[in-house]
């Protein structure tokens, strides 16, 4: 989805298994409705990540 504005979702993913998050990443990198800025293999990883740059939304598994 994008905003109001028309500007993509700023998206960060967070998967321990690496064929999900390089899945997810391929797919969210696809829409331009999202805007992929990070992903992360731990939640300390993503944590680390959103405190830093902020991000609209988070998908952690």
């Amino acid at each position: 989805m994008v905003d109001a504005s028309g500007v993509p979702i700023d998206v960060t993913l967070a998967d321990s298994n690496p064929l999900v998050l390089t899945a997810m990443s391929k797919i969210s990198e696809r829409d331009p409705r999202f805007s992929l800025v990070a992903t992360s293999a731990t939640a300390e990883g993503f944590l680390g990540t959103v405190m830093r740059v902020p991000v609209q939304v988070g998908v952690i598994d």
